[in-house]
This record gives C-alpha cells, sequence and structure tokens, in this order.
C-alpha cells in the first residue's frame, strides 16, 4: 500500500514517487527509491541483502555488488556523513534504516507532475516540508569490561550443525513431518529447528507466553501487521489474530499471560499501546513526539521499558503503569546510546543492545539500583535483540551470523542456538532448553522452534 513517509527534512510519497528535502523536490531514479521505500517500511529493523534485491530488482538476477553500488548512490542522496548516518550496513546480511520515520496522512492533490518511464533517469520529487527530528545514534565511550572468550563457538557451531544434518537424514528416512515432533508446549524442546508455522505471509517478532504453551508473533496475512496467537498443543488449528484498532508490533507478554504490549500506529506515531490477549480493553500506554519502540513488561507487571530515538541517540526509558500520567525515566548513562530492552526475570536488571558505532553494538546489562552498567559481550560486530533465558543465568542475542547464548556472570560462551544468520529475535521457551525464533531460512520470515546447544566444556 501507497505511504507518505516523513524523516528527518526528506518526506518520500510512494503512491506518487516523490522524494523532497526541505521543500525541495530531489532528483532519484525509480531504483533508489524502491531502494529507500524498502529500507524506511522496516525502519530500524534488518532487512536482509536478498530480501531487497526480491524487493527492488523484481526477481531479476542480479549481483550484491549491484546493491552495494545502489546503497552508496543512496547514502550520498541523502547526504549521509559520519555525523550524520541514515543507513547502517550489517555485515554479510543487510541493512538497517536508523532514522525516526512517520508515516504522513496521504496527500489530497499532487505537488508536482509525474514522471514514470520506468528507466534510471527519471526524476521523482516529493510533497511537504516536515518538522526536524533526532539524528541517528553516534559514537559512544566503550567502558573497559573483562575479555569475551570466542574460542568454543567454533566447536558449538559445529555440533549445531552435525545435529542439522542427523534431522535431515531422518526426514529422508522416515518421510515424517515436522510438525508431528512437538508436544503441548516449547518446554518439550526438539533435537532440531521445528517450523511452527506455514504461510505466504511473513510471520516474524515471536514472544513466548510466560506458561510457554502460546506464542504471539507478528503477520500480515490479512494485509496489515497484526498480532496473532499460536496454540502450540493446538498446533493443527489456524493462529487466532488479536484485533487490535490499527497495525500491531512488537508483542509483549505480561507477566501473568493475560495481555500484551505492542508497537501500535496513531497517526503515523509509533506508541506503545496495551491490549487483552482476547483483544479487549486496548489503550495508549506510551505516548511521545517520537517514535517508540521494542516494549518489554517488567517481571511484576508495574512497569514497561522500551526504546526512543532522543537528543541525538537510542535511549531505553521506563514508565510506571500504575500511576496516571507518568514520566517515564531513562535507563543506563547519560551518554549512551543504547536500544532493544530485555528485563531480567527477577527485576533488578535490564539488558542492552549499546551502540558503539553505525557497524558494532555491544550487549550491556544494567543494574536497577544505580550499580554501573556491565559489559556482557563487546567484539567488532553488531549484536542485537538480548534475551534472558528463565532462570536468569544466561542471555541469548542475535549476532549477525545466528544466536548465541552467554553466561551472563562469566561472560563465556554458554551455547549456540543456531549459525544460520537468517534466524533472529530470540524467545525462550519455558525449559530454557530452545528458541522460538523468526526465520528467514525458507525464504520468507516463519516462527521456528531451535535448540540451544550447550557449549562444551574446556579439555585439559
Amino acid at each position: 500500500m501507497a505511504k507518505r513517509y516523513q524523516f528527518d527534512e526528506f518526506i518520500l510519497d510512494t503512491r506518487e514517487g516523490w522524494l523532497l528535502r526541505s521543500n525541495e523536490p530531489v532528483k532519484a531514479t525509480p531504483r533508489l527509491l524502491g531502494l529507500l521505500e524498502a529500507l524506511v517500511d522496516r525502519r530500524g529493523r534488518l532487512v536482509e541483502k536478498q530480501e531487497l534485491l526480491d524487493r527492488v530488482w523484481g526477481g531479476t538476477s542480479v549481483g550484491e555488488a549491484n546493491l552495494t553500488v545502489q546503497v552508496s548512490k543512496l547514502r550520498r542522496l541523502l547526504g549521509e556523513t559520519e555525523e550524520r548516518i541514515f543507513i547502517e550496513t550489517v555485515p554479510t546480511r543487510g541493512y538497517r534504516f536508523l532514522v525516526p520515520v512517520r508515516i504522513l496522512p496521504p496527500a489530497v492533490t499532487a505537488a508536482f507532475p509525474l514522471r514514470r518511464q520506468g528507466t534510471e533517469d527519471d526524476v521523482a520529487p516529493a510533497a511537504a516540508r516536515p518538522a526536524a527530528v533526532a539524528s541517528p545514534p553516534g559514537d559512544t565511550t566503550v567502558v573497559d569490561g573483562r575479555p569475551f572468550r570466542w574460542w568454543p563457538w567454533g566447536l558449538a557451531a559445529g555440533l549445531v550443525t552435525l545435529v542439522g544434518v542427523v534431522w535431515v537424514a531422518s526426514r529422508l528416512v522416515t518421510g515424517r513431518d515436522v510438525g508431528e515432533t512437538i508436544g503441548a508446549s516449547v518446554t518439550n524442546a526438539p533435537d532440531a529447528p521445528l517450523r511452527l508455522t506455514s504461510n505466504v505471509a511473513d510471520d516474524s517478532e515471536p514472544a513466548v507466553s510466560p506458561d510457554g504453551r502460546t506464542v504471539a508473533f507478528v503477520s500480515n496475512r490479512d494485509g496489515v501487521p497484526a498480532i496473532y496467537l499460536l496454540a502450540l498443543d493446538r498446533r493443527d488449528e489456524p493462529p487466532g489474530r488479536v484485533r487490535t484498532r490499527g497495525p500491531a508490533r512488537a508483542p509483549s507478554w505480561s507477566p501473568d499471560g493475560s495481555r500484551l504490549a505492542f508497537v501500535c500506529q496513531r497517526d503515523g506515531q509509533a506508541d506503545i499501546c496495551l491490549v487483552g490477549r482476547d483483544g479487549s480493553n486496548e489503550r495508549v500506554a506510551v505516548a511521545q513526539p517520537l517514535d517508540e519502540l521494542d516494549p518489554v513488561w517488567s517481571p511484576d507487571g508495574r512497569h514497561l521499558a522500551y526504546s526512543i530515538i532522543g537528543g541525538g541517540t537510542w535511549e531505553v526509558r521506563v514508565i510506571d503503569l500504575d500511576i496516571d500520567g507518568a514520566r517515564p525515566r531513562r535507563v543506563g548513562p547519560a551518554d549512551w546510546s543504547a536500544h532493544m530492552p530485555a528485563w531480567s526475570p527477577d527485576g533488578r536488571r535490564m539488558a542492552v543492545s549499546r551502540w558503539r558505532s553505525a557497524e558494532t553494538s555491544d550487549i550491556w546489562t544494567i543494574p536497577l539500583d544505580g550499580s554501573p552498567p556491565t559489559p556482557v559481550v563487546e567484539s567488532d560486530a553488531s549484536k542485537f535483540d538480548p534475551a534472558w533465558s528463565p532462570d536468569g543465568r544466561r542471555l541469548a542475542f542475535d549476532t549477525g551470523n545466528g544466536l548465541v547464548v552467554v553466561d551472563v556472570e562469566t561472560k563465556d560462551a554458554a551455547g549456540v542456538a543456531s549459525t544460520d544468520r537468517k534466524d533472529r529475535r530470540p524467545s525462550w521457551s519455558k525449559d530454557g532448553r530452545s528458541l522460538v525464533v523468526e526465520s528467514g531460512r525458507d525464504g520468507n520470515a516463519e516462527i521456528y522452534l531451535v535448540p540451544v546447544v550447550p557449549t562444551p566444556e574446556p579439555s585439559d
């Protein structure tokens, strides 16, 4: 569906094919506009290279080098600098649009004549001047922490690969459908990746319910992003949709499993809403001038944490749900740029993905009693979506090349869930033996259950 997007001083009108900077038309090819649309439409989230190639080139056989060239052109078109970054490169995987985006109401009339000749020389302007918004995240100072030992990952990854080979071989021999191998809930961990959804639409952003028997996820199978609930003891039944007043993303369960927090759209603004799992009593919980993302419920059910861009950096904020008109407070040092909060099961600390640069982010924990933050994983790569194990001893996260697990106290590798770079958004099973994840391993986004393979103890 055609939309009008506002970001920084730009407006992109995808229906008319126009781009404007500060009320002045910008010369851009249709391919660049298509690439920009694909990125802003998934703002704040990773867009895989193959997805961009399929969407922008329409199945035409082109190499990744062509995509790299077009991204470079788009960066120049937007005026990107080291201090003003629009597009993050996620090494080997794809790109992420970093700047806050608003969806504007459709324009009543066209402001400029339309030219669509289907060539790379077409000019495409846009509509009206937006208000200024915050700049993307910048560099921050890194606090020295205990070195992270990476050597066990290779051995553990090899075990995961071996498990996968055995699983494929058993499928060829027995001919059994993977759906026959799951029990009543995800506490019955599989020995190999297990596909939980199957739909031509994208199924993404899974969240396991507190009792381990239901997975909430986002799907556009009805035409708009919406929350669906999959009962794991009734997988032969289609998932049920949670009816909300508009598009919904990023569900998070309340501790008692009766409600969901999610990112809702109100007049083009991304806010945080709450709704009963049956679709009842929907209300706005957080509504601020900039987009709010990544909601997560506190273990006591009284607070919500979420991400927001403010003052040029990502921030993690917390709001008290028991107080009407409560003002949110910032979590973490004032000079930090961090997002994707994950509340520990005991409620005493929060894991975040902390930005060091557009190419690098680390996993840290922030004690909520005011003690100094502690690094869990630091390396020259991007790490996202931390998720606590039910016992609070481990963190799973996305490395860009698979999902790994770290012991929070020792900082040592504690397991590998996946070596597939298309697996992301981990959510733990109730017994801590597996992860429910979003995966593009079959060509489009689906929900999978993957086992966590413990890292072997080092031999003497």
